[in-house]
Protein backbone atom coordinates (compact mmCIF):
# COMPACT_ATOMS: atom_id res chain seq x y z
CA UNK A 1 0.00 0.00 0.00
CA UNK A 2 1.17 3.52 -1.39
CA UNK A 3 1.70 6.14 1.61
CA UNK A 4 0.22 9.21 1.67
CA UNK A 5 2.88 10.96 2.92
CA UNK A 6 0.96 14.59 3.67
CA UNK A 7 -1.92 12.97 5.62
CA UNK A 8 0.72 11.14 7.33
CA UNK A 9 2.70 14.68 8.33
CA UNK A 10 -0.59 16.48 9.72
CA UNK A 11 -1.96 13.60 11.25
CA UNK A 12 2.16 13.27 13.28
CA UNK A 13 1.63 17.02 13.79
CA UNK A 14 -2.16 16.72 15.71
CA UNK A 15 -0.41 13.83 17.50
CA UNK A 16 2.89 15.69 18.55
CA UNK A 17 1.22 18.65 20.00
CA UNK A 18 -1.22 16.42 21.77
CA UNK A 19 1.43 14.78 23.66
CA UNK A 20 3.40 17.74 24.09
CA UNK A 21 0.54 19.65 25.79
CA UNK A 22 -0.10 16.59 27.77
CA UNK A 23 3.59 16.23 29.17
CA UNK A 24 5.43 19.41 28.39
CA UNK A 25 7.78 17.26 26.97
CA UNK A 26 8.19 16.65 23.14
CA UNK A 27 7.98 13.26 21.96
CA UNK A 28 11.23 11.63 20.08
CA UNK A 29 11.10 10.86 16.40
CA UNK A 30 10.93 6.97 17.70
CA UNK A 31 7.89 7.80 19.97
CA UNK A 32 6.41 9.85 17.31
CA UNK A 33 7.06 6.55 14.59
CA UNK A 34 4.80 4.59 16.89
CA UNK A 35 1.99 7.05 17.80
CA UNK A 36 1.54 6.71 14.07
CA UNK A 37 1.59 3.06 14.06
CA UNK A 38 -1.21 3.06 16.74
CA UNK A 39 -3.64 5.44 14.87
CA UNK A 40 -6.29 4.29 12.70
CA UNK A 41 -6.08 7.63 10.44
CA UNK A 42 -2.15 7.13 9.71
CA UNK A 43 -2.32 3.18 8.93
CA UNK A 44 -5.36 3.31 6.65
CA UNK A 45 -2.78 6.45 4.97
CA UNK A 46 -0.47 3.09 4.94
CA UNK A 47 1.96 3.79 7.56
CA UNK A 48 3.60 0.77 9.28
CA UNK A 49 5.85 -0.37 12.05
CA UNK A 50 8.63 -0.90 9.59
CA UNK A 51 12.07 0.69 9.21
CA UNK A 52 11.24 1.69 5.50
CA UNK A 53 8.00 3.87 7.34
CA UNK A 54 10.51 4.97 9.76
CA UNK A 55 13.21 6.27 7.41
CA UNK A 56 10.90 7.84 5.25
CA UNK A 57 8.88 9.89 8.55
CA UNK A 58 12.35 10.97 9.29
CA UNK A 59 12.68 12.54 5.56
CA UNK A 60 9.13 14.06 5.90
CA UNK A 61 9.56 15.66 9.47
CA UNK A 62 12.35 17.25 8.94
CA UNK A 63 11.36 18.96 5.68
CA UNK A 64 8.40 19.85 7.94
CA UNK A 65 10.46 21.61 10.76
CA UNK A 66 12.59 23.20 8.31
CA UNK A 67 10.08 25.01 6.76
CA UNK A 68 8.97 26.35 10.74
CA UNK A 69 5.21 24.45 10.95
CA UNK A 70 6.33 21.36 12.40
CA UNK A 71 6.40 21.22 15.94
CA UNK A 72 9.97 20.46 17.62
CA UNK A 73 10.89 16.96 19.25
CA UNK A 74 13.43 15.95 21.18
CA UNK A 75 16.60 15.18 20.11
CA UNK A 76 19.64 14.26 22.83
CA UNK A 77 22.40 13.68 19.97
CA UNK A 78 22.90 16.86 18.88
CA UNK A 79 22.87 20.16 21.26
CA UNK A 80 24.63 23.37 21.57
CA UNK A 81 26.12 24.17 24.88
CA UNK A 82 25.37 28.02 26.04
CA UNK A 83 27.05 29.73 29.11
CA UNK A 84 25.04 30.76 32.00
CA UNK A 85 24.35 34.27 32.05
CA UNK A 86 22.81 37.26 33.93
CA UNK A 87 21.97 40.53 33.38
CA UNK A 88 22.30 41.63 36.96
CA UNK A 89 22.30 40.25 40.45
CA UNK A 90 18.80 40.08 41.03
CA UNK A 91 18.57 38.12 37.84
CA UNK A 92 21.33 35.59 39.34
CA UNK A 93 19.14 35.47 42.35
CA UNK A 94 15.88 34.37 41.06
CA UNK A 95 17.73 31.89 38.82
CA UNK A 96 19.52 31.06 41.95
CA UNK A 97 16.23 31.02 43.74
CA UNK A 98 14.03 28.94 40.90
CA UNK A 99 16.91 26.32 40.73
CA UNK A 100 17.25 25.88 44.42
CA UNK A 101 16.43 22.41 45.88
CA UNK A 102 16.91 20.67 48.85
CA UNK A 103 18.02 17.14 48.88
CA UNK A 104 15.20 14.75 49.24
CA UNK A 105 17.67 11.38 48.60
CA UNK A 106 18.56 11.98 52.25
CA UNK A 107 15.17 10.40 52.90
CA UNK A 108 16.11 7.08 50.70
CA UNK A 109 16.26 3.70 52.81
CA UNK A 110 18.27 2.37 49.80
CA UNK A 111 19.97 4.25 47.53
CA UNK A 112 18.26 4.81 44.16
CA UNK A 113 18.79 5.54 40.54
CA UNK A 114 16.16 5.56 37.81
CA UNK A 115 17.58 4.30 34.53
CA UNK A 116 16.68 4.15 30.98
CA UNK A 117 17.65 2.20 27.88
CA UNK A 118 17.62 5.07 25.42
CA UNK A 119 18.97 8.45 26.32
CA UNK A 120 15.91 9.86 24.42
CA UNK A 121 13.76 9.02 27.26
CA UNK A 122 15.55 10.67 29.91
CA UNK A 123 14.00 14.56 29.38
CA UNK A 124 10.44 13.15 30.25
CA UNK A 125 12.08 10.93 32.89
CA UNK A 126 13.17 13.58 34.67
CA UNK A 127 10.53 16.19 33.90
CA UNK A 128 8.47 14.38 36.81
CA UNK A 129 11.75 12.92 38.84
CA UNK A 130 13.91 15.97 38.63
CA UNK A 131 14.71 15.04 42.54
CA UNK A 132 16.41 12.11 41.58
CA UNK A 133 18.81 10.64 40.21
CA UNK A 134 18.62 9.82 36.72
CA UNK A 135 20.24 8.04 33.86
CA UNK A 136 20.56 6.28 30.20
CA UNK A 137 22.30 2.95 29.84
CA UNK A 138 22.04 3.76 26.10
CA UNK A 139 22.44 -0.05 25.78
CA UNK A 140 25.00 -2.33 28.03
CA UNK A 141 26.81 -0.07 30.10
CA UNK A 142 30.38 1.11 29.60
CA UNK A 143 32.92 0.05 32.33
CA UNK A 144 33.17 3.46 33.60
CA UNK A 145 29.39 3.83 33.24
CA UNK A 146 28.92 0.56 35.53
CA UNK A 147 30.95 1.80 37.83
CA UNK A 148 29.65 4.99 38.73
CA UNK A 149 26.19 2.95 39.50
CA UNK A 150 28.20 0.86 41.78
CA UNK A 151 27.35 3.84 44.60
CA UNK A 152 23.53 2.57 43.78
CA UNK A 153 21.48 -0.11 46.17
CA UNK A 154 18.75 0.10 43.90
CA UNK A 155 18.19 0.61 39.98
CA UNK A 156 14.75 1.31 38.65
CA UNK A 157 14.90 0.19 35.08
CA UNK A 158 12.80 0.27 31.84
CA UNK A 159 14.12 -1.19 28.64
CA UNK A 160 12.77 -2.42 25.49
CA UNK A 161 11.39 -6.24 25.84
CA UNK A 162 13.53 -7.65 23.19
CA UNK A 163 16.61 -10.14 23.53
CA UNK A 164 19.38 -7.85 24.51
CA UNK A 165 16.60 -5.41 26.31
CA UNK A 166 15.84 -8.18 28.61
CA UNK A 167 19.51 -9.14 29.38
CA UNK A 168 20.93 -5.25 29.99
CA UNK A 169 18.78 -5.20 32.79
CA UNK A 170 20.50 -8.80 34.21
CA UNK A 171 23.78 -7.25 32.82
CA UNK A 172 23.84 -4.02 34.97
CA UNK A 173 22.34 -5.79 38.20
CA UNK A 174 25.66 -8.84 37.85
CA UNK A 175 27.92 -5.44 37.23
CA UNK A 176 27.02 -3.36 39.98
CA UNK A 177 25.73 -5.62 42.57
CA UNK A 178 22.48 -3.55 42.88
CA UNK A 179 18.93 -4.36 43.33
CA UNK A 180 17.37 -4.13 39.38
CA UNK A 181 13.99 -3.12 39.81
CA UNK A 182 12.46 -3.54 36.02
CA UNK A 183 9.53 -1.38 35.47
CA UNK A 184 9.35 -2.42 32.02
CA UNK A 185 8.57 -3.51 29.14
CA UNK A 186 7.79 -7.11 30.15
CA UNK A 187 5.48 -9.61 28.06
CA UNK A 188 2.36 -9.02 30.11
CA UNK A 189 2.81 -5.06 29.22
CA UNK A 190 2.64 -5.54 25.81
CA UNK A 191 0.03 -7.52 25.85
CA UNK A 192 -2.00 -5.39 28.08
CA UNK A 193 -1.09 -1.74 26.36
CA UNK A 194 -1.65 -3.56 22.81
CA UNK A 195 2.16 -2.74 21.89
CA UNK A 196 2.89 -3.52 18.43
CA UNK A 197 5.60 -5.69 18.43
CA UNK A 198 7.98 -6.41 15.62
CA UNK A 199 10.06 -9.50 14.84
CA UNK A 200 13.15 -9.90 16.89
CA UNK A 201 16.77 -9.61 15.12
CA UNK A 202 17.82 -12.95 13.49
CA UNK A 203 21.37 -12.17 14.39
CA UNK A 204 21.36 -10.76 18.06
CA UNK A 205 23.10 -13.66 19.74
CA UNK A 206 20.73 -13.61 22.94
CA UNK A 207 17.43 -14.62 20.40
CA UNK A 208 17.54 -18.47 21.98
CA UNK A 209 17.58 -16.95 25.82
CA UNK A 210 14.68 -14.67 25.17
CA UNK A 211 12.67 -18.05 24.01
CA UNK A 212 14.22 -19.92 26.69
CA UNK A 213 12.72 -17.86 29.09
CA UNK A 214 9.82 -15.80 27.57
CA UNK A 215 8.48 -18.89 25.45
CA UNK A 216 8.79 -16.57 22.20
CA UNK A 217 10.94 -13.80 20.35
CA UNK A 218 10.31 -10.39 19.77
CA UNK A 219 11.30 -6.66 19.52
CA UNK A 220 8.89 -3.88 21.42
CA UNK A 221 10.48 -0.85 21.73
CA UNK A 222 10.12 1.40 24.87
CA UNK A 223 9.07 4.39 23.01
CA UNK A 224 5.93 2.39 22.40
CA UNK A 225 4.25 2.61 25.53
CA UNK A 226 1.96 5.76 26.17
CA UNK A 227 4.70 8.04 28.15
CA UNK A 228 2.32 8.40 31.08
CA UNK A 229 1.96 4.78 31.55
CA UNK A 230 5.97 4.56 31.98
CA UNK A 231 6.15 7.16 34.19
CA UNK A 232 3.49 5.67 36.47
CA UNK A 233 5.25 2.37 36.53
CA UNK A 234 8.43 3.95 37.58
CA UNK A 235 6.68 5.92 40.18
CA UNK A 236 5.30 2.59 41.14
CA UNK A 237 9.20 1.19 41.52
CA UNK A 238 10.30 4.31 42.85
CA UNK A 239 8.05 4.16 45.69
CA UNK A 240 9.19 -0.11 46.17
CA UNK A 241 12.71 0.83 46.25
CA UNK A 242 12.65 3.83 48.28
CA UNK A 243 9.52 3.19 50.52
CA UNK A 244 8.36 6.94 49.91
CA UNK A 245 5.07 7.95 49.75
CA UNK A 246 4.96 9.53 45.69
CA UNK A 247 2.65 12.25 44.83
CA UNK A 248 0.71 12.06 41.26
CA UNK A 249 3.20 14.57 40.45
CA UNK A 250 6.38 12.04 40.71
CA UNK A 251 7.60 13.97 43.96
CA UNK A 252 7.66 12.44 47.84
CA UNK A 253 5.32 13.79 50.15
CA UNK A 254 7.45 16.15 51.88
CA UNK A 255 6.27 18.58 53.58
CA UNK A 256 7.83 20.28 56.12
CA UNK A 257 11.24 19.78 53.10
CA UNK A 258 8.98 22.06 51.16
CA UNK A 259 8.03 24.03 53.49
CA UNK A 260 11.45 25.21 54.34
CA UNK A 261 12.43 25.41 50.75
CA UNK A 262 10.03 27.50 49.76
CA UNK A 263 11.26 30.05 52.59
CA UNK A 264 15.03 29.68 51.72
CA UNK A 265 14.02 30.44 47.72
CA UNK A 266 12.44 33.75 48.89
CA UNK A 267 15.35 34.68 51.28
CA UNK A 268 17.42 34.05 47.72
CA UNK A 269 15.21 36.42 46.12
CA UNK A 270 15.03 38.91 48.81
CA UNK A 271 19.08 38.56 48.59
CA UNK A 272 18.61 38.44 52.49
Amino acid sequence: MKIHWPDIVRIAEVLVRAETDSLDVPPTLRRVHYLLVSSVAATAAGYRNTQGCYKGLSDKLARARETGGFPRLTDLTRRVQYPLTFTDEQDARDWLAEQFMLDRRSLFTRRTVIAVEKAGLVPLIRSRFGWMDVTALSGYSSLTHAQSLVRYDVIVYAGDYDPSGLDISRDIGARTGAEVVRVALSRDQVDEYALVPMPAKGTDSRLASMIASEGSAMQVELDAMDPAVLLDLIAEGVAEATDLEIQENGWPVTDDLDAEEEAIRERLREGV
